[in-house]
Formats: structure tokens, sequence, C-alpha cells
């Protein structure tokens, strides 16, 4: 079950790097890779913010170098994660599980040469397809539909799997701008709880004081 919930997850998470391009680095002027503070995560580049749903707790330190694959240094290292970002490699900035340690949410941060966010979805939408069944899964459902996110309209991809007795869920949206994406992704195992954590993505011109109270 470990194996299959690490695997699911990154799986979105790498989607990023199908569309990042190794390009002359030009970082646009404000860029940054946000913060991490109690339940939240703030981006104020891309004016966006997860508030955790309850139950829902960060990974810090080693264990979240160990789940996002970047070293512990590097991720102590925001200029240095931005140089990386403008490199061309995409990075998970955040990882946070439940407490069943199974459903989990991360954000990673990627350089990216588009600039239309319906055509990303539907780009990593047809990669996926053929990432989960060469993976071993059976797609039940995967579609990209329009949503409000933040109170704005953004496309989200949603997909429905199973593989062997376990059902698996996953839902991700993707925030573009100035050459930069910011893809959140929620995985779920068992029970379609993915939409919380879609539900709990703000604009950051809400004070961080201010909890979800989807949980």
């Amino acid at each position: 079950m470990k194996s299959i919930i690490k695997n699911a997850s990154l799986m979105l998470l790498s989607l990023v790097l199908v569309l990042s391009f190794c390009v002359t680095p030009v970082r646009a002027a404000g860029f940054s890779v946000g913060t991490t503070e109690g339940d939240t995560y703030a981006n104020e580049f891309f004016g966006k913010k997860l508030v955790l749903p309850k139950g829902y707790t960060f990974l810090e330190g080693q264990e979240l170098a160990t789940q996002s694959g970047t070293p512990l240094k590097e991720l102590n290292d925001p200029a240095g994660l931005v140089k990386t970002i403008d490199g061309g490699d995409s990075v998970i900035i955040c990882y946070a599980f439940d407490s069943t340690g199974k459903n989990n949410i991360n954000v990673s941060l990627a350089k990216i040469d588009m600039d239309n966010e319906q055509e990303v979805m539907n780009i990593l939408k047809d990669f996926l397809s053929d990432l989960y069944t060469s993976s071993g899964y059976v797609v039940n459902k995967l579609e990209v539909n329009k949503k409000k996110v933040a109170g704005e309209d953004h496309y989200v991809l949603s997909a429905d799997l199973s593989i062997g007795d376990v059902d698996c869920y996953q839902e991700a949206v993707t925030f573009l701008k100035d050459g930069y994406a910011m893809t959140l992704t929620a995985s779920a195992f068992t029970t379609d709880e993915t939409d919380k954590a879609i539900a709990n993505i703000e604009n950051t011109n809400i004070s961080l004081d201010t909890k979800a109270t989807n949980g």
C-alpha cells in the first residue's frame, strides 16, 4: 500500500516536467517559492495560498526532503530553489498528509513555456492516460473540467483510478503566471477527499490568520 501511495502521488507531481523547458533563465519580477507557516502555504507571486483541511499536517525537515526528492540543504535555500526552477527543474515545495498517512496534498513549482491553462491541463490529461495505464492502474475516469477555485475559473484535472483492490482519486490544478507554474495535487484513497484541497485554496489578499472551514 505504501508504494502505491507514493507512486500515485508522484504521478501528478511529475507532470509539470513534461511541459518544462530548459530555457535561458529569465526571472519574472517577484517570483519566489512561497512560505509555509503552520497549516498554510502562501505564494504571493501567484496570489494564492492553501490552508490545509482539518487533520492534515505539512511535512518538515528531512521528512519533506525524502518525500519530495529534494535534498534538505536545497529546501532550506529559497534563492537556490529559484535558480533550480529557472534552470528547468520542477520542485515540490510542500507536502502534507492526513492522520491516516495515506491521503496527501502537495504543491510543486516549475518554469513553463506555455500560457494557456486549459491547453496545459489537456496535454497533462493525455500524458496521464498513458502513464496510469503503463503503471498498472485501471482508469475509471480522467477528465478536465472548468471549476471555481478561489472564486476564479480554472481547469481542474480529476482522476478516478483503481489498482488491485485499492481505489485512488486525484485532482490537480495549475496556476500560470509569467512563465511559471504552481501545481497543487491532491491524492486520496478509498474515499474521494480531493475536493477538500481544491476548496481550501484562497487568494492571498485574505489574512493568513483566516482559516478555511472545509474539513
